[in-house]
């Protein structure tokens, strides 16, 4: 049986339902489509009462059988009750395509954002195509791909730390500090730098470090720095558990010193020099402003 569906850019595109060998089909590596323990045992239950899946899975030519677009959990509960083969729907698709029509037919199910930031990433490389084409083209906010991108890359950096102290193999669902990250979290997460981010996420990734309600993402850039080069001489151990806010609190007050000195101290390293010349005593105002070079 054969249909007419439209692609991306609004051509007819021929789909063919047929039954196919179980045997022959294979998952993708891109699907970022989940379902919970309980969902999939559902799904298995059903299959087994009908003796068929509920809806074809959507598929695509491959050189050793066939790939599958939509519908990998279907397929697994087909394997798990023992059919020999289910009904198909292959269609023709190139890779950008088959990504787009495995978002698009899962839009409002629930999906794995660091896997849907990685397909979207690939996506883009596809087609050479900047964020706002690309929401365009799946018919979301702009915003849903910059998050989902933003997810991906935070899972990236935190996959080097945990590769760099020999955790071995990383995954989000398994990292509990990381797979309730919030997108404010996991942009902040991004932000700060490489030798105190996994180190704030240790910490439970507090929101406002201790801090007044606004500061931190009305002067992220300063407290990032500051917070950093505490970290870097030790007047914090950042990597106690609790210890963080101290820290931050700490970069807060220079901060705000150095916002009401700014004219005596333009160069930031220069303010920061006396600090790390006092340490490992926490030094004063007093003490830092007898130590300017002004």
């Amino acid at each position: 049986m054969s249909a007419q569906e439209r692609d991306a850019a609004g051509r007819d595109v021929t789909t063919t339902v047929t039954a196919l060998p179980t045997d022959r089909l294979r998952p993708n590596d891109y699907n970022p489509n989940r379902m919970t323990k309980a969902e999939f045992a559902e799904l298995v239950e059903e299959v087994r009462h009908l003796g068929r899946l509920p809806k074809p899975v959507v598929v695509r030519s491959a050189e050793d059988g066939y790939l599958i677009v939509d519908g990998e959990h279907g397929w697994r509960a087909a394997t798990e009750v023992g059919l020999v083969e289910i009904a198909c729907e292959v269609i023709e698709a190139d890779d950008f395509e088959a990504m787009r029509q495995t978002y698009k037919r899962n839009q409002h199910g629930t999906h794995d954002r660091v896997a849907l930031g990685h397909m979207f990433r690939r996506m883009l490389e596809e087609r050479g195509l900047s964020n706002r084409e690309l929401a365009k083209e799946i018919n979301v906010s702009e915003g849903t791909v910059r998050n989902a991108l933003l997810f991906a890359e935070a899972a990236d950096l935190r996959n080097r730390y945990a590769r760099g102290t020999g955790a071995g193999s990383w995954s989000p669902e398994s990292d509990w500090y990381f797979k309730d990250l919030t997108v404010r979290q996991a942009r902040l997460y991004v932000a700060l730098p490489e030798d105190i981010r996994d180190k704030w996420l240790s910490a439970r990734c507090p929101d406002d470090w201790g801090l007044p309600e606004g500061v931190v993402w009305e002067h992220l850039d300063d407290l990032v720095y500051y917070a950093e080069k505490l970290a870097s001489t030790g007047i914090a151990k950042v990597l106690e558990r609790g210890a963080w806010a101290e820290s931050a609190k700490k970069a807060y007050e220079l901060l705000m010193w150095r916002g009401e000195h700014r004219r005596l101290v333009e160069d930031i390293d220069a303010y920061i020099r006396p600090v790390v010349d006092l340490h490992p005593k926490t030094p004063t105002h007093v003490q830092i402003l007898e130590r300017l070079p002004i």
